[in-house]
């Protein structure tokens, strides 16, 4: 039987396998479309002048040198601005790439980079929504950073104050990235949406979303569990994962794919754990081979470096799956462990041969087990780059209906339906019209649809249609997943809208 650390050595499963680590290493677009070339706006609802006054001034260096750590680092709280460097976000935002304080695992400050997108257009009354976004798996070394590029946040159909992290070691010189390091995740992400406070000043109000694909699933829901402790000041309305690399602490017959994880997982994470020394860890073959494309190139060279060894189960030494720093880790790494402050959106692909199906469907149970108000979907034509594109619709007008404060049944069958009272939220759209208008909602529950009437004056999307799936597979208990087929369509009953279409068909791929 394969463990964590090994594989099945027969020709299926070597083929399986082989196809697995082609798709990752081919696949290594962060979850986010690239910066436009039409131009920098310009911001015309200023921060407010206390907040003025805490900014630096622009950096004007290169781009390399933004990313050198001053030393000391200043002092300031957590999201305070370090560094600020103006980047091309389009016509119709102000970018910035930024620098901002933040705390590891151990409670150490730390420089955290990313990017901070504002629009220019005047906020709505109570200042615009935070959409905060944790991007997929890029390396683990400081040139794997999507701010770099940059690769620009994703709205998921918000209108609002962009905020995407880093996370903590990728992007400033001389450190290492703690792959898949929970606390670290959330704190990064929670983080963030300080500093686009900060950066955005009287622009922003107290609500806010969060989006996370793949490692950046992880991260969100680790800081959806933590925003209640963490970020009491600002309200998190609604918490997306799709193909979350979780369960962490489980193995589900996908050796080759978590070997490589975890080959990550413990070069990133030595810098900051010494019991977790890659000497001691890795076969020396596998130490000679990967040291160098792990730890000073990004994933797609890392995983191909990894593959022979993971192929051929000699990544690690013998016994390192019950090695007790090892069982550590793995346990206080793990989500799904306490309740998130906001209903969670879970969506997994049944042809993901990275984060594989029977991962994402323990999740899901492991979520319910703890009462998390949940809609979980899966896309049964969906694999680890396209369940995001399939179920991108759904996404959006799941958190549009969050921002409305419309009612959520889980699809967790013990779990009470939740309703948030909030102000209308602006939302993105093709086309927009200004209008009263009754919306009527479909409960997330996948064997019974009930709707409730809410009146309400918003900016919205042109009024999504419902579609009957005509590909999906209809669904029976409350306990089974809704399904999403290539079309966007959900079966069940709920509501399959044909909106942001174009949003849909941009979004890149990305890893995991």
């Amino acid at each position: 039987m394969p463990t964590l650390w090994s594989s099945s050595r027969d020709r299926r499963m070597r083929r399986w396998s082989l196809t697995c680590v082609v798709v990752l290493a081919l696949g290594l677009t962060p979850f986010a479309p690239s910066a436009s070339a039409s131009g920098r706006g310009t911001l015309d609802v200023p921060p407010t002048a206390a907040t003025r006054a805490t900014l630096p001034a622009p950096f004007t260096g290169s781009v390399d040198d933004f990313y050198v750590v001053p030393h000391p680092l200043p002092a300031g709280a957590r999201g305070d601005i370090i560094r600020m460097q103006a980047v091309d976000a389009g016509g119709s935002r102000t970018g910035w790439r930024v620098m901002y304080h933040s705390v590891d695992e151990a409670g150490h400050d730390r420089a955290v980079t990313g990017i901070v997108t504002i629009p220019n257009a005047p906020p709505p009354d109570g200042g615009w929504p935070v959409v905060a976004y944790a991007h997929g798996t890029t390396g683990i070394s400081p040139s794997c950073a999507p701010s770099r590029g940059p690769s620009l946040p994703y709205p998921f159909g918000i209108e609002g104050v962009f905020a995407q992290t880093d996370y903590i070691g990728l992007g400033p010189v001389g450190e290492l990235h703690p792959y898949l390091q929970r606390e670290a995740e959330a704190n990064a992400v929670l983080d963030s949406v300080r500093a686009a406070h900060n950066i955005a000043g009287a622009a922003v109000g107290n609500d806010w979303f969060l989006v996370g694909g793949s490692q950046g699933g992880h991260a969100a829901i680790a800081a959806n569990e933590d925003a209640v402790t963490e970020l009491p000041e600002y309200r998190l309305l609604g918490t997306v994962a799709l193909v979350p690399g979780a369960e962490v602490t489980r193995d589900f017959d996908d050796p080759v794919q978590v070997g490589i994880i975890m080959a990550f997982a413990i070069f990133g994470n030595s810098q900051d754990s010494p019991d977790l020394d890659p000497h001691e860890l890795f076969t020396p073959e596998a130490y000679d081979a990967l040291v160098g494309p792990m730890t000073t190139q990004c994933a797609g060279e890392g995983i191909v470096a990894a593959i022979p060894f993971a192929l051929a189960g000699t990544l690690f030494r013998p016994g390192v799956e019950d090695l007790p720093q090892v069982v550590a880790w793995r346990e206080r790494n793990e989500v799904a462990r306490r309740r998130g402050e906001s209903p969670l959106f879970v969506a997994g692909g049944v042809k993901d041969i990275t984060v594989v199906i029977a991962r994402v469907r323990a999740l899901r149970e492991s979520l319910c087990a703890i009462g998390q108000p949940l809609t979980y979907v899966e896309a049964p034509e969906g694999d680890h780059n396209t369940t995001g594109v399939i179920v991108a619709a759904q996404a959006i007008e799941w958190l549009r209906a969050r921002a409305a404060g419309e009612p959520l049944e889980s699809d967790c069958p013990d779990v009470e339906p939740t309703t948030t009272t909030t102000a209308p939220t602006t939302t993105t759209a093709p086309t927009t019209t200004t209008t009263p208008s009754t919306t009527t909602s479909t409960t997330i529950d996948s064997s019974t649809t009930s709707t409730t009437t809410s009146q309400s004056t918003t900016t919205t999307l042109q009024a999504p249609t419902s579609t009957t799936a005509g590909s999906g597979t209809s669904t029976t208990s409350s306990s089974s997943p809704a399904v999403v087929n290539a079309a966007g369509e959900r079966s069940g009953g709920a509501v399959s809208p044909a909106v942001a279409a174009d949003a849909v068909t941009a979004q890149p791929s990305y890893t995991g």
